[in-house]
């Protein structure tokens, strides 16, 4: 618990804990587009191998993405999504937090 009487001038007791004053607190949601990703079905191999970079888990190493260890066709890309350039990407299933900036 906070000791209000320890904040000192210029920040303020918040849910995350002390901040300064002209910090606030936002939702992801707030300044962003929330999305899950999509697999193409893996049984069809005319989804899979192609040019088209496919970013999963593994890729995720806390830095830009320029190769992915897996790849997709155009027919696979039509049901995925396709995400621009910068887009920052956190995992949330299995390697959970896992980080990574779109660079391809």
């Amino acid at each position: 618990m906070i000791d209000i009487a320890e904040i000192k001038k210029g920040y303020k007791a918040t849910e995350l804990g002390i901040l300064p004053d002209e910090w606030n607190i936002l939702e992801i949601s707030d300044f962003s587009k929330v999305i899950t990703g999509s697999t193409p079905s893996t049984k069809k191999e005319e989804y899979w191998n192609g040019k088209i970079p496919f970013i999963t888990p593994i890729d995720l190493v806390g830095s830009t993405i320029r190769k992915t260890d897996r790849t997709i066709t155009e027919e696979g890309l039509k049901i995925s999504r396709p995400l621009p350039l910068g887009t920052i990407l956190v995992s949330c299933i299995g390697y959970i937090g896992k980080i990574g900036i779109v660079d391809t």
